[in-house]
């Protein structure tokens, strides 16, 4: 299976999250740092920095599953075996990827400028992470197969078709 993720929802997340995040800030003389933790155009690359390790991380915990992948500056691409190993398909994986990389973004955004709230983020980080493992090695209940299907997977290898062609 090939997956493919797009960092714009992850992105546009964390620019939500930082808002919330800012709205009811203040350092120590009452002033608001709402403009300190709001992400804005010009954080958008460190933003996308963030997301792409975490991504990257995802792929190292789920290495077993995942036989390739290509990485851009808009997403990524993985190759996800899971043909062969009966793969529950839902579409809870994608929420839990999204939330992984966001997590881990706000947990490094908010490092510096807000650091009450990044033990949340990196618990949250954490948990969405194994969440994410634990839906990509979700299997499906085996199957029992009819004569007929089994016969028509396997293969005879001592059969050899020969064409001679002028």
């Amino acid at each position: 299976m090939v997956y493919e993720y797009r960092y714009d929802e992850a992105l546009e997340r964390c620019v939500m999250l930082s808002s919330y995040e800012g709205r009811e800030s203040a350092d120590g003389s009452g002033e608001t740092k709402y403009l300190q933790i709001k992400i804005t155009e010009q954080d958008r690359p460190l933003i996308l920095v963030y997301i792409a390790a975490a991504a990257r991380l995802l792929q190292e915990r789920m290495s077993r599953m995942i036989t390739s992948a290509e990485y851009n500056e808009t997403g990524f691409v993985w190759t996800v075996r899971t043909e062969e190993t009966r793969w529950n398909v839902n579409t809870k994986l994608d929420k839990n990827i999204q939330e992984s990389l966001v997590s881990y973004a706000m947990m490094n955004w908010l490092a510096e400028r807000k650091p009450d709230r990044v033990d949340m983020y990196r618990q949250l980080w954490q948990d969405m992470m194994q969440m994410c493992v634990a839906n990509l090695f979700r299997k499906s209940v085996p199957t029992k197969m009819s004569k007929k299907e089994r016969e028509s997977m396997l293969k005879d290898i001592d059969k050899v078709e020969v064409s001679i062609s002028d």
